[in-house]
């Protein structure tokens, strides 16, 4: 918003979820005011039916934050259906993520046109439209950025869109497992949830002045723990909001009872050991029983390993090498 020029208004919470409060929203409406732009917070979506009522009433945009929300829904409304535009986020930690990017959806056409002009420096047409069958001129109709995503990381959501259901429901179980273990724990409370909730974060509310000391004993015992968002500087602005001293536990959906693997490793852990990788060049057989240790030996590998192109012709066979069951020697897949 700043980059664009505009002056972000805060308005507070309900304080059950931590979602933006449509009654709050409309008290803060100017005849300065442009959009409005909900946030859906670990994973529960605002209350989009009254937000978008809100806006067509001023007339004004509704733009919604669902990098914490690919699989939500409520009141019968997914993430994208009833604001302007939708803002999706696929970094690391997202429950749809290919390390980095994110994704702009719009049901506008006027929206889809400018975004797609603005993604490619601005240029009238992108280089596979220029130069695929008869050339076509072009020229630069704006100024804009280089945000496409690149196809190698789009290809590495391919999978986790035919997956996303399953794995939302390996979180839902993971967030039961908690809830079930957590309940009647004095000082403690969940956020509300509302509709189908995408299971983005755990999240768990204290007391504000047990909670630094509650996130130093979970350390100790080696569980991945965080403050998600510190406080405003100005807790006058948004009081409800600041009254949550909210942080977050280890949500995944490979987690099960009896096995919480922290989510940040330890700082005192003992750092782990990996086995050796097979060279891109070199002989047929990579790596050795003489060039790996016996408890390295003994693990199977995570991955399997890719040789580079360019460096000779076992190199651009581009087998995968894997280390096969109770053999000694590395054998090519």
């Amino acid at each position: 918003m700043v980059h664009a020029g505009a002056t972000p208004v805060l308005v507070d919470v309900d304080p059950d979820t931590g979602l933006i409060d449509p009654a709050a929203a409309r008290a803060a409406i100017t005849p300065r005011t442009k959009a409005i732009i909900p946030v859906h917070l670990y994973g529960v979506m605002a209350d989009m039916r009254a937000l978008k009522a809100l806006a067509d009433e001023h007339g004004l945009a509704l733009i919604e934050d669902a990098a914490h929300c690919v699989e939500a829904e409520r009141d019968g409304v997914r993430p994208g259906q009833l604001g302007d535009a939708v803002c999706y986020s696929f970094y690391a930690t997202k429950n749809l993520t290919c390390g980095e990017g994110g994704a702009l959806g719009t049901n506008r056409p006027d929206i889809a046109d400018k975004a797609l002009l603005l993604r490619q420096h601005g240029m009238s047409k992108e280089a596979a439209k220029r130069y695929h069958g008869h050339y076509q001129h072009w020229d630069m109709i704006a100024l804009g950025w280089k945000y496409n995503l690149n196809d190698i990381l789009a290809s590495l959501m391919v999978r986790q869109l035919r997956r996303l259901d399953d794995l939302w429901a390996r979180r839902s179980a993971v967030y039961a497992m908690y809830a079930e273990a957590l309940a009647g724990v004095p000082g403690l409370r969940l956020p509300g949830l509302r509709g189908k909730s995408a299971h983005h974060l755990f999240t768990i509310q204290v007391p504000a002045d047990r909670r630094d000391g509650l996130l130093a004993r979970l350390g100790e015992r080696e569980i991945g723990v965080a403050v998600n968002y510190p406080g405003h500087p100005h807790p006058e602005l948004v009081p409800r909001a600041s009254r949550l001293p909210a942080g977050g536990l280890p949500q995944r959906p490979g987690l099960r009872r009896g096995h919480p693997e922290p989510a940040v490793p330890h700082p005192a852990a003992p750092p782990r050991r990996w086995p050796r990788w097979p060279r891109p060049c070199g002989s047929s057989w990579p790596a050795s029983a003489a060039g790996v240790g016996k408890r390295e030996r003994a693990g199977p590998l995570s991955r399997p390993f890719f040789a580079s192109a360019g460096c000779g012709e076992k190199a651009r066979r581009r087998r995968p090498w894997t280390r096969r069951p109770g053999r000694s020697a590395w054998r090519p897949c």
